[in-house]
């Protein structure tokens, strides 16, 4: 059970997050399938996903396992794997 502590903190969002304790699912992408259009990025609520000429990255500090990211890449670049 999580302390009132770490709800606390994580809920009000005063500091980055350095750990999600309520992701289950994190999001994992295939370089050879990213063609780096940059919608992931885009539509990612977290801000988690940064797309540049050399390829996309995840910061998984920032990733709560929403997997809007997967649902919205026209390639199929990304999939899910279990915590």
């Amino acid at each position: 059970m999580k302390t009132e502590e770490e709800t606390k903190y994580k809920l009000e969002g005063s500091e980055p997050r350095k750990e999600v304790f309520w992701r289950v699912f994190r999001p994992v992408v295939d370089k050879k399938k990213c063609d780096k259009c940059g919608i992931c990025g885009t539509v990612c609520p977290h801000g988690a996903i940064s797309v540049s000429a050399s390829g996309m990255k995840i910061d998984l500090a920032r990733c709560d396992g929403c997997l809007i990211c997967l649902r919205e890449c026209p390639q199929g670049a990304i999939s899910e794997v279990r915590e």
